[in-house]
């Protein structure tokens, strides 16, 4: 005898459906919980990718910082050693002259020793711009400040460059584009150490282009797409930057080579010091100002300085 099937009342039915309205309120609850968990995840994934760029970040600016650092104590150190051999150096070295201008002076106009001799002496000029170039390089600049317009020193040290040109029977052309003429851009500077540094990049430039070509000297303000040591167009003395460069159409300077442009001693010339830009860079450098270098292989070169300056001034 079988049980007999039990009528499901109004009031069983209804807690079924209870029952089941809650469980897929549960599921639901539990869904959206799952779901905000796997976001919560993700945003704190991100997160930690973050943190991990900007701690990758922090070590390579810090190692950075330290190699820097070491390079500046290296740099010290050599410093302090070549001007030390470069005193030790320069007065053997004039001592060496005299005796060669004493012997050039007992021998004859037709004497073929004069030739040897001549060598000697180019030899010992070689030697004496290397010191002086050491000494300038190691030892701390000293400026005296005045007001210098920019634009008549860079056109003085352009037509200069042309006798040069000349003397060496070079077949260069030099340009000149002052757009800040109608505006002359009055600098404080040391007008023989900004000379200096002006006049050594235009004979770099000459020396580049020994087949010929233009050289480009140009003032204007700063540039939009200004070098890589350029930040803001403003320092933090409230001065704007006036910018000078000096370009050639030679041979260029690979890749390579350019990292270290800027480095003492540092050279692809046969007869180069390799502290010409360096000293360029220096000079600039004590005058408040940057300086940044963009070349190409079979192209040319260009150096770009910028100096500060204030209206006001």
């Amino acid at each position: 005898m079988t049980d007999a099937p039990q009528h499901i009342t109004a009031e069983m039915f209804e807690a079924l459906k209870q029952a089941f309205d809650n469980s897929q309120v549960m599921f639901e609850l539990g869904e959206r919980a799952y779901r905000s968990l796997q976001e919560e995840v993700k945003n704190v994934n991100l997160e930690l990718e973050r943190k991990n760029i900007e701690l990758q970040k922090s070590l390579a600016e810090r190692e950075a910082l330290e190699r820097e650092v070491l390079q500046a104590k290296t740099m010290a150190a050599l410093g302090e050693m070549s001007a030390t051999v470069a005193h030790e150096i320069r007065n053997p070295l004039g001592a060496m002259g005299v005796w060669a201008g004493l012997l050039e002076r007992d021998l004859e106009p037709g004497d073929p020793r004069r030739k040897t001799l001549g060598k000697i002496t180019d030899g010992l000029a070689k030697l004496n711009k290397i010191v002086l170039n050491l000494l300038v390089y190691t030892r701390p600049i000293s400026t005296e400040f005045r007001r210098v317009r920019l634009d008549a020193l860079l056109d003085e040290i352009a037509d200069f460059t042309e006798i040069e040109i000349e003397r060496l029977g070079r077949d260069i052309t030099v340009e000149k584009n002052f757009t800040a003429a109608e505006k002359p851009y009055v600098i404080m500077a040391d007008p023989e150490k900004m000379n200096q540094a002006i006049i050594n990049l235009c004979l770099n430039a000459v020396q580049a282009m020994e087949d010929g070509g233009t050289l480009r000297v140009e003032l204007g303000e700063k540039r939009e797409d200004g070098g890589e040591n350029v930040d803001d167009a403003n320092d933090a003395g409230g001065n704007n930057y006036i910018m000078f460069s000096v370009s050639d159409t030679g041979s260029g300077i690979d890749r390579e080579h350019l990292k270290k442009i800027f480095d003492p001693f540092f050279t692809t010339k046969e007869d180069g010091t390799g502290l010409g830009l360096a000293i360029v860079k220096k000079i600039i450098e004590s005058h408040h100002g940057r300086i940044d270098i963009k070349s190409e292989v079979g192209i040319g070169t260009e150096v770009i300085c910028y100096l500060p300056y204030s209206e006001d001034k």
